[in-house]
C-alpha cells in the first residue's frame, strides 16, 4: 500500500510512461489522485494497527484487523481498476465505434450477472426489450460496462426490497436505454454533479456500498465515445431515472 507522499513519488518515477499507464498516472497527478492517497493512508493505518495486535498477541484484534486490511486491499483494487478503465475510454474517446451490437441480448447477459447482488438486497429487476430493436454501432465491452454501472448504481442506491426497471426501445434513429430505481432519489441541485469523478451525494453511504465514485463518470465518457446522449431525472422521494440514447 502507498500513502499520499509515496503515491506522489511513484507518479514522478513513472510519469514519463506512455499510453494507458501514462494517461492513468496523469489522472493521479490531479486532485482526483487525492482519493487514492486517502485510501492508501487508511490501508497503512490498518496495517500498522494489525502489526501492534500481532506483537501484543491479541488474537481477536488480529482477526479484526486482518479483515480490515483485506477490505481496504479490495477497495484499492476496485479503485485502480476503475482508473485504468477510465483511462482506456478517454484514450479512445475520439474514435467512434463501428461494430454492430444487438443490445437486447447484451442487456440480458448483464442483468443475469446481478443475481447475487439482487438477492442480497432483495431487489427485483425487470427487463423490457422492445421487439425488433435495431442494432447499434458500439463497443460491446464498453456497452456492457455502461449497462452494468447503471444497474449497479440502481441496485446499490435504490430502495432495499425495491424494484429496478431496465428497458430498451427504438428512438429517434437509435436506441434508448432506461434504468430506473424507486429509491430515495437525489435533490435536483445535485444532479449536474453526478457524473463528476469521485462525487457522491452521500459520502458515507457510497463507501459502505463499496463504490469508487467513478462509475457514472465512466458511463458519461462511454456515452460520449458512442456519440450518444444521457439525461438524469430525479428528486427527493422519486427515485432516479437514467436515460441513454445511442445512435443506430
Amino acid at each position: 500500500f502507498v500513502g499520499s507522499s509515496q503515491a506522489g513519488e511513484l507518479v514522478v518515477q513513472l510519469g514519463q510512461g506512455g499510453g494507458e499507464v501514462g494517461h492513468t498516472l496523469a489522472l493521479l497527478r490531479t486532485h482526483r489522485g487525492r482519493r487514492l492517497g486517502h485510501e492508501g493512508l487508511v490501508a497503512q493505518l490498518a496495517l500498522g494497527l494489525g502489526d501492534l495486535a500481532f506483537e501484543a498477541g491479541d488474537f481477536f484484534a488480529q482477526a479484526r484487523f486482518l479483515g480490515i486490511m483485506a477490505e481496504q486491499a479490495e477497495r484499492m483494487n476496485r479503485l485502480i481498476d476503475d482508473l485504468l478503465s477510465l483511462s482506456r475510454i478517454e484514450l479512445t474517446e475520439h474514435q467512434a465505434p463501428s461494430e454492430l451490437v444487438e443490445l437486447g441480448g447484451l442487456l440480458a447477459r448483464v442483468a443475469a450477472g446481478f443475481e447475487p447482488k439482487l438477492a442480497a438486497r432483495r431487489v427485483r429487476l425487470t427487463l423490457e426489450i422492445a421487439p425488433g430493436l435495431p442494432a447499434v454501432r458500439a463497443d460491446a465491452e464498453q456497452l456492457m460496462q455502461l449497462a452494468g454501472n447503471l444497474i449497479d448504481n440502481a441496485v446499490k442506491y435504490g430502495r432495499e426490497g425495491g424494484t429496478v426497471r431496465v428497458s430498451a426501445s427504438a428512438a429517434s434513429g437509435g436506441v434508448a436505454l432506461v434504468v430506473q430505481d424507486d429509491g430515495p432519489g437525489i435533490p435536483r441541485a445535485q444532479i449536474p454533479r453526478l457524473t463528476e469523478r469521485f462525487y457522491r451525494v452521500d459520502q458515507g453511504r457510497g463507501r459502505s456500498q463499496g463504490g469508487t465514485g467513478l462509475g457514472l463518470a465512466i458511463v458519461k465518457h462511454i456515452v460520449n465515445r458512442h456519440r450518444g446522449q444521457m439525461t438524469i431525472d430525479s428528486d427527493v422521494g422519486r427515485g432516479v431515472v437514467f436515460r441513454v440514447w445511442l445512435p443506430g
